[in-house]
């Protein structure tokens, strides 16, 4: 791995040979006079051109020194990783010449460091923050590993495992506090899900926009609060959800899912909007909000706003008096709301609140988006009937041919007595007990046996299956079954 290898910001490098390059390719000339109003201009198409260009030489450079290196020794693997703001932020993509997303069609191994220093009482953030990586191998097939910082602190180090690995990625811990080799059963886990063979079981993702984020000047800001208060919102609820970049809207088959939560996505192609019409139009569920559709790729004025013969003005105005509209095209629709109301459900990293938490919903906004969700997912594979709103859940299927089955992964965060307006970190982070039954329904192929195992004991517990409908079962795991972390595995037939 070479470390912070980066051209940093936006004026560098313009260089001759950079300068010349891009003239080559784009037919472009970059001004030589460095108060030319085009320059670190993001409504000028010139520096819109420049700084994409350079994005793709930047990754071209991973590719070149890759391929070289593999002269030397063809077993070298090129990894790198970025903080969050390498991915949610946009002064990555437009300094530095590139992104942990546009990272991934130039290395072998893609990381996130998490920034947080107590991811513990951070746990609302940091969980959907690695599910959101996760987008990388939903869109590129990039394995994905989470950089931990445990500060000294074997429960921190524990809860930063226990959520890469109920996302099927690998973590990198700076193992640095006393009895570090409490972490050998966990990370040595045995019975561990296999992180090549298994997907997330689930049919509902959340589109995050590249474009959106680099050129909506109207947007730059909220995006990423309306992404990740979206999947926190889910995460909450226990809505088992993957994500997925934009590059996925046309670069795959997107009917694998059924709903796709697209908040916030301003900056959309032609291709982008015709593919998304069919999803909808063959039974699938599109979630919009806000100036959803109304800018190209980069953040240029559409001559027509996308969707607009399914949402049109007058469906648009009605939007304005009401929380949403839905709007059916073909076998499917379109759910719409002008409000950005997910932002409503954002609790930011402690690392940008300088280590306060800060988390104060509106419960008439929350009982709004209850509904909106609700509308929006309809009946879903995994429905929760009772479990603690701090234990997380996440559900992946195993696509192996010896291992067909279905993990039902549970974290129990019980413990965390975080509240709005603590300086972080709290002394002494403790796990507590699930003083109750967590009981879920699921929808399987078919179903053979059941067991719960984890890395805080040896052996299986058992789980009560009862079917309750076609393909549909109720899962019981009994109190006390559940310490710290483990799997639910649903064996099929």
């Amino acid at each position: 791995m070479l470390d912070e290898t980066v051209f940093h910001y936006a004026n560098f490098c313009n260089c001759a040979h950079c300068r010349q390059s891009f003239t080559d390719i784009t037919g472009l000339v970059l001004p030589d006079d460095e108060t030319n109003p085009l320059l670190h201009n993001k409504s000028s198409k010139l520096w819109k051109t420049w700084i994409e260009w350079r994005k793709h030489a930047m990754a071209q450079w991973r590719i070149d020194l890759s391929n070289l290196t593999h002269q030397i020794n063809p077993y070298f693997s090129n990894l790198e990783y970025y903080s969050e703001g390498g991915f949610l932020a946009n002064a990555a993509s437009y300094g530095q010449g590139g992104d942990l997303p546009l990272s991934a069609r130039s290395k072998d191994f893609l990381g996130t460091e998490i920034m947080s220093r107590d991811v513990w009482d951070d746990y609302r953030y940091n969980f959907t923050s690695r599910n959101m990586y996760n987008s990388l191998r939903e869109t590129y097939g990039s394995p994905i590993f989470g950089l931990v910082y445990p500060d000294g602190v074997f429960n921190y180090a524990l809860i930063g495992w226990a959520m890469n690995n109920m996302f099927g990625q690998v973590t990198w811990s700076l193992v640095d506090f006393a009895e570090k080799e409490k972490m050998n059963p966990y990370t040595g886990w045995k019975e561990n899900m296999d992180k090549i063979t298994s997907v997330p079981y689930t049919d509902i993702a959340v589109v995050f926009s590249r474009s959106t984020r680099d050129w909506s000047m109207k947007n730059t800001g909220n995006y990423p609060k309306e992404i990740m208060g979206t999947g926190q919102f889910l995460a909450s609820r226990h809505i088992p959800h993957t994500f997925i970049l934009d590059d996925a809207i046309t670069g795959q088959d997107i009917s694998r899912f059924r709903v796709l939560l697209a908040p916030g996505m301003d900056c959309i192609s032609n291709e982008q909007e015709l593919t998304l019409k069919q999803f909808i139009f063959d039974g699938g569920t599109l979630l919009l909000t806000g100036d959803a559709g109304m800018f190209t790729p980069y953040g240029e004025a559409r001559d027509t706003r996308a969707f607009g013969d399914i949402l049109t003005e007058s469906r648009l105005a009605e939007a304005v008096e009401t929380d949403w509209v839905e709007v059916e095209y073909g076998k499917g629709k379109i759910i719409y709301t002008r409000n950005k109301s997910m932002i409503n459900e954002f609790c930011p990293s402690i690392r940008e609140t300088g280590m306060i938490y800060r988390f104060t919903p509106d419960p008439k906004i929350t009982a709004s988006n209850e509904k909106i969700v609700e509308k929006t997912v309809g009946p879903i594979m995994f429905k929760s009937i009772s479990i603690p709103s701090k234990v997380l859940v996440t559900a992946y299927k195993d696509t192996g041919k010896e291992r067909n089955s279905v993990m039902v992964h549970l974290l129990n965060a019980t413990g965390v007595k975080v509240k709005h307006g603590d300086t972080l970190p709290l002394p002494d982070p403790a796990w507590e007990p699930i003083n109750e039954d967590i009981s879920f329904e699921i929808t399987l192929p078919s179903f053979k046996k059941a067991y719960y195992a984890s890395p805080d004991e040896e052996g299986h517990k058992e789980v009560n299956v009862e079917k309750t409908g076609k393909n549909r079962y109720k899962v019981t795991v009994p109190r006390g079954t559940v310490d710290k972390y483990g799997i639910v595995y649903l064996l099929q037939e």
